[in-house]
C-alpha cells in the first residue's frame, strides 16, 4: 500500500498527493492464471497427463465414458522440449498450481518423419494451420470450464498471431485429433462444443 502524502511533493508546485484505492490492483492468487508453459512446469504437465493417460485409466477400470483421455504419452523431457519450440503452449494456474494445459503449434512447425497424419493435413488439405496436440485438465478440476477456457485463450493468441505476422489473412485453422477407438465421447463432445 502506498503511504499517503499530506503535503506537497519536494520541488514542485503540484497538489498534494493522496492515496487513492480505486488505483490498486488486487490479483487473487486464486483466480485462474494463463500464461506460456516454461521449462519447470515440464514435471507437473507430465503429472498432469499421466493421470489421464489412457493405459492408466484402463489399469484402473475407470469408465472411459466419464473422462477424456490422452493417448500420447510424453515424458517431462518431451514437455521441456515442446515447451521450447512450440508455438502456443499455455499453462492454467490455480491457487499457484498448474492445473491444466493446452500444447499446440503451427504448420511449420510439423516434424515430417515422425507426423504423418499431420504432414499428409499440410501438404494435401492445408499449407498453414494450427495442431492441438494436447489439451489437459487435472482430475480433480475437472468440469469447472477450464479446458474451454485454455481453448478460448488459444484462439485468440493464434487471431493475434495471425494478424500480427507478415502474411496476415484469416486465421489459420485449427485441427484436433481424436481417437476414435477406444472411444473418447467426452473429448468429442468438448470438441464439438467448442466448433
Amino acid at each position: 500500500m502506498a503511504a499517503k502524502r499530506t503535503g506537497p511533493v519536494l520541488g514542485s508546485s503540484a497538489p498534494s498527493l493522496r492515496h487513492d484505492p480505486r488505483l490498486e490492483t488486487y490479483v487473487s492468487r486464486a483466480a485462474p492464471l494463463l500464461r506460456p508453459a516454461t521449462l519447470n512446469d515440464a514435471p507437473r504437465l507430465h503429472h498432469i497427463a499421466e493421470c489421464l493417460a489412457l493405459g492408466r485409466l484402463q489399469r484402473h477400470k475407470v469408465p472411459l465414458d466419464r473422462t477424456g483421455f490422452l493417448v500420447s504419452a510424453f515424458s517431462a523431457d518431451d514437455y521441456e522440449a515442446w515447451a521450447q519450440r512450440a508455438d502456443h503452449f499455455l499453462v492454467l494456474q490455480v491457487e499457484g498450481s498448474v492445473v491444466g494445459f493446452v500444447l499446440a503449434y503451427s504448420s511449420e512447425r510439423v516434424d515430417r518423419a515422425k507426423e504423418e497424419l499431420n504432414a499428409h493435413i499440410l501438404d494435401a488439405l492445408c499449407p498453414r494451420f494450427v495442431l492441438i496436440k494436447q489439451i489437459c485438465v487435472h482430475p480433480e478440476h475437472a468440469g469447472r470450464g477450464y479446458a474451454q477456457r485454455l481453448y478460448r485463450e488459444l484462439f485468440a493468441r493464434v487471431a493475434h498471431f495471425d494478424a500480427a505476422s507478415r502474411t496476415p489473412g484469416k486465421p489459420r485453422p485449427m485441427y484436433a485429433a481424436i481417437v476414435e477407438r477406444p472411444p473418447n465421447p467426452r473429448s468429442m463432445r468438448f470438441h464439438e462444443g467448442m466448433g
